[in-house]
């Protein structure tokens, strides 16, 4: 466990990225070193294998703020973007960024003061899906509409979807969405459904709010290899959330 002392409670923005995104990722850091709320600390999650590989530009700018950590064993994939920093920093906020978005300057400080209101006990979010259900069931996933930009939503159905960033206030997740091998198993492509029914089984309170990412700015180069298009456009979503209901409706039990 690593301790900060900054923000009460610390404030992480995390993140984690791979080789086909190494060459763009700089810009993508720069964006998050220039917020208006400076986070107490930004964390960069590589997969032990990786790390001989990425550039010198990006390995010169640690510091204090700006950390690199390597993670030995199991490719974590996806997960390592939250599950890591959920075990070194269990009673931070953690806000989770991708490595294939800029990221305005006021993304972080909207993120927080609506957490800060809502006293860091809820999950906040930029963008998001709204649930659809089919009688007791859910819906397939094409059908879940964006929630529009401008919009604030609350409840149940709203579903964070990790491109415009997501804030997991302290101990807003069931313990076991640190599990990396129950998630990997039950949906390997798809972390936005493990952390939904870890935050759903926790009964945390989920909250888009109005935000500038009408068009989150995506570096275009980077999405020959989006997980995105795997999962909506051959159905994997789908057969990821059946997974990941099940496990946890057998947990319940």
């Amino acid at each position: 466990m690593t301790q900060l002392t900054k923000k009460d409670p610390p404030l992480i923005v995390s993140m984690t990225s791979y080789p086909p995104r190494f060459r763009t990722l700089d810009k993508v850091i720069a964006s998050l070193k220039v917020q208006s709320l400076k986070a107490d600390l930004l964390v960069l999650w590589i997969n032990a294998n990786d790390c001989a590989l990425v550039p010198k530009q990006i390995l010169e700018q640690q510091n204090d703020f700006f950390q690199i950590r390597s993670l030995k064993g199991v490719d974590l994939r996806s997960y390592k973007k939250l599950i890591p920093s959920l075990v070194a920093y269990p009673e931070s906020i953690v806000v989770t960024a991708d490595d294939d978005v800029l990221y305005y300057k006021d993304w972080l400080r909207d993120l927080y003061d609506e957490s800060l209101r809502r006293q860091h006990a809820c999950i906040i979010c930029h963008t998001a899906r709204r649930v659809v259900m089919d009688g007791d069931s859910m819906a397939p996933y094409a059908s879940w509409g964006e929630i529009d930009a401008d919009e604030i939503a609350v409840g149940p159905d709203v579903f964070p979807t990790g491109v415009g960033g997501i804030l997991y206030g302290p101990d807003t997740l069931a313990e076991v969405a640190k599990d990396h091998t129950s998630a990997l198993a039950c949906a390997p492509n798809g972390d936005d459904i493990w952390f939904f029914f870890s935050a759903k089984f926790k009964m945390s309170n989920r909250i888009k709010i109005p935000s500038k990412f009408h068009e989150p700015a995506v570096i275009n180069e980077t999405q020959n290899v989006a997980l995105w298009k795997q999962n909506l456009q051959r159905g994997g979503n789908d057969r990821q959330i059946k997974q990941v209901e099940r496990f946890f409706k057998n947990l319940a039990i």
